[in-house]
């Protein structure tokens, strides 16, 4: 699978650039806007993702805020979403109405897939920073059944309706991991696993839950230290 163009559609709305120069061009609630990428190499280093975020904010014509898009925030292996992360906290009381988010929105031509590296993200799983967000989408992750570990158990995963952790590496044990969160996966209206590795008994057990669950396009799993993520180079 390849990941030459951005996503198109976010969370039922359509996705749109935005140009800090121009500001918001769409009309106020007709789509969702996505912010960084679109960055020529040579100007990288003058690239301050904070910067454009408050300039986003400070644009009256993107309000409410319900959905956001993040792209390309570097074009360096060392150059993870922590201090995109730490923007978006420092800007959640201006951001009351976001339900849904989208953390690297990023192509093939901005920076090797294999490079967007996350950190910061436990203040998210909070739920207190963001206490509308009903949309969590995890996908594309490598060692998923660890990121799963450090999701079970947070608030975040008592707020959210949809759980999105499709085109990763999920096993068995990450699935049990959030099978011991009942309560909270009890309350789910979708979640979404296609594109992983679960056995047989797995793909029952996530059946079993009682909510919409997608556990199409499974890998066998021949081998622990191969499992491929959906995209990747």
């Amino acid at each position: 699978m390849s990941n030459s163009q951005h996503a198109a559609i976010f969370a039922g709305k359509r996705v749109e650039w935005y140009d800090p120069d121009a500001g918001a061009t769409a009309p106020p609630g007709s789509c969702f806007y996505r912010i960084g990428g679109g960055i020529d190499y040579d100007d990288a280093h003058d690239f301050d993702f904070a910067e454009l975020l408050e300039r986003f904010l400070a644009d009256p014509c993107v309000h409410p805020v319900v959905g956001l898009v993040i792209g390309a925030w570097g074009f360096e292996s060392t150059d993870d979403s922590g201090p995109v992360v730490a923007a978006l906290i420092e800007a959640s009381e201006r951001l009351p109405h976001l339900r849904a988010l989208f953390l690297a929105d990023v192509i093939q031509e901005e920076t090797e897939i294999s490079w967007i590296g996350h950190a910061g993200l436990t203040p998210l799983f909070s739920g207190t920073r963001l206490p509308k967000l009903r949309y969590l989408g995890l996908r594309n992750a490598s060692g998923a059944d660890g990121l799963v570990r450090r999701l079970v158990g947070s608030a975040i995963l008592r707020q959210i309706r949809v759980l999105d952790l499709s085109l990763g590496d999920l096993g068995d044990a990450g699935l049990d991991a959030l099978l011991a969160d009942a309560d909270a996966v009890g309350k789910l209206e979708r979640l979404d696993l296609h594109h992983h590795y679960l056995t047989d008994a797995g793909v029952a057990r996530a059946r079993s839950l009682g909510v919409p669950v997608d556990v199409g396009d499974q890998h066998p799993i021949d081998d622990e230290d191969y499992r491929y993520i959906a995209h990747s180079e």
